[in-house]
């Protein structure tokens, strides 16, 4: 993608003659940072909330894929000015601030999708403060884009480093100086904003590599810095979802305890980058879909004949029951139950390539949204992960349920790193090689987004349902059993 926007070189001559003693900035490396850390999915109608706005350049891709609006922040005046002409040449559905990040965030009330901190958390010494009242305004993701400390004992050490040469941007327009600056570690970030609840579930966050391979690359290419023991890139670049870690509840446990695992995964070389695109359910994936979910999918049959025992029991093998199965792919389980004699079962999917290689295309419903009719059993394996509006879907479900209906969903769900290795051992043993592995974990990075068990739990009992409970678990997938009484 590189050079996608046309409209990009002013926005870059604009940026590149304020840094002068610093790497030149191009259309690449904004897309290299933008693409990875800001996917089209997380932008589609999102209120877009940029910390340090520079002249608004991030705010130009956010809008130009779909950000329903952008509010960009920016203490320099010059900067307000410049951002505020380029955006308004293409877009109206934007604010610029002009404002220090800390008067904003102290006086706001408003809450956003999307919270974006790229490169600004290093002029703040009171991380904690800041990410506290991030965290108290985002409604779903916070973007991160920082640089390593200089004193790290180990790559997942939790540091925050003291550092009283930081380049700072003055209020004033082409005017810096060397003041004291804040360094967090991505694992120091990571315990913050833990208490908030808000968790890592991708790891660390590398674009493409530049095309000139002996360029240095902040993000790739690994360097050995003043006091640190370990060697690693220069930046780093992370998301941490909302509700995808249960609030920890001291400060304490959170940032003090280094007995504990740390949250982030071990550091790429360059030489193991693998390249992927963002996974889409497109018609490649379609084609092979059957086979990569019985390769992918632990306990996939397995979970697919308890919920024929579950329906049979409660039913008592009430053939006419009406059931839907939500995310559907290729029909497969509508088959099966179509094979047992059942005769009101549907499926809905929002694929138009899967819907196209349904076997039973009339017991198929296409549409992004839950149907609304009364239904008997709804299952829902393997499919809300991929919906960040779960609760939504979820309430929608239960409205649409009949007195005593049940529900049966199967998600991939937080883990840790030791759950994590096991199932890629899984994955392997079914034939999967280790590159396609790496490649599938980099492709669903922001598309499928996990919750906590305990999330499911409290939400299906939040909602009204009635006997949560698990009935089945291998690795990172947990399928759980509910009913609605009323």
């Amino acid at each position: 993608m590189s050079n996608f926007f046309i409209n990009y070189p002013e926005f870059i001559n604009e940026d590149s003659r304020r840094h002068r003693e610093h790497v030149p900035i191009t259309a690449e490396t904004l897309d290299r940072r933008h693409e990875v850390l800001l996917p089209s999915n997380l932008l589609k109608d999102a209120t877009v909330l940029d910390l340090g706005s520079c002249i608004g350049a991030t705010g130009h891709w956010c809008l130009s894929f779909g950000a329903k609006h952008y509010t960009g922040v920016e203490i320099q005046k010059e900067m307000c000015d410049i951002s505020q002409r380029l955006l308004g040449n293409y877009w109206t559905n934007f604010d610029i601030v002009n404002s220090n990040i800390e008067t904003f965030l102290d006086t706001q009330n408003k809450t956003y999708d999307v919270v974006i901190l790229l490169g600004v958390i290093y002029a703040f010494m009171d991380t904690y403060s800041l990410l506290k009242n991030v965290s108290r305004i985002c409604n779903h993701v916070i973007v991160v884009d920082g640089s390593y400390p200089h004193h790290m004992l180990h790559k997942d050490s939790p540091v925050i480093d003291v550092i009283n040469n930081v380049h700072i941007n003055s209020t004033e327009l082409n005017l810096a100086y060397n003041g004291i600056g804040v360094r967090a570690s991505p694992a120091a970030i990571s315990k913050f904003l833990n208490v908030f609840g808000f968790g890592c579930t991708e790891g660390l966050l590398y674009p493409r590599p530049l095309e000139d391979p002996n360029t240095h690359d902040t993000y790739i290419t690994a360097i050995k810095r003043p006091g640190s023991k370990v060697i690693l890139p220069s930046r780093y670049m992370m998301r941490f979802f909302k509700n995808a870690i249960s609030p920890i509840k001291t400060i304490t446990d959170a940032v003090l305890s280094q007995d504990k695992e740390s949250l982030m995964p071990m550091i790429v070389k360059p030489e193991s980058y693998i390249k992927s695109t963002p996974w889409v359910f497109d018609e490649q994936v379609a084609n092979r879909f059957q086979k990569e979910a019985e390769t992918h999918i632990p306990d996939y049959h397995r979970v697919l004949n308890l919920c024929v025992d579950y329906v049979t029991e409660i039913y008592k093998n009430d053939k006419s029951i009406k059931l839907i199965d939500v995310g559907s792919a290729l029909g497969y389980t509508v088959d099966k139950f179509l094979k047992l004699g059942y005769t009101n079962i549907f499926g809905v999917e929002n694929s138009q390539h899967m819907y196209e290689r349904s076997s039973n295309k009339n017991q198929i419903i296409l549409s992004n949204v839950f149907p609304k009719q009364t239904w008997d059993v709804v299952l829902a394996n393997w499919t809300l992960h991929f919906i960040h509006e779960r609760k939504d879907y979820l309430q929608n479900i239960y409205n649409n349920l009949a007195p005593g209906g049940i529900l049966i969903l199967t998600d991939k769900m937080n883990h840790d790193d030791t759950t994590e290795q096991l199932y890629h051992k899984f994955k392997f043993n079914n034939g999967i090689s280790q590159d396609d592995i790496a490649k599938k974990k980099q492709a669903i990075v922001g598309v499928l987004v996990t919750k906590p068990l305990n999330w499911y739990l409290d939400t299906l009992a939040d909602i009204g349902f009635r006997d949560v409970q698990v009935v089945n678990s291998r690795f990172m997938f947990n399928t759980i059993y509910a009913r609605k009484w009323q």
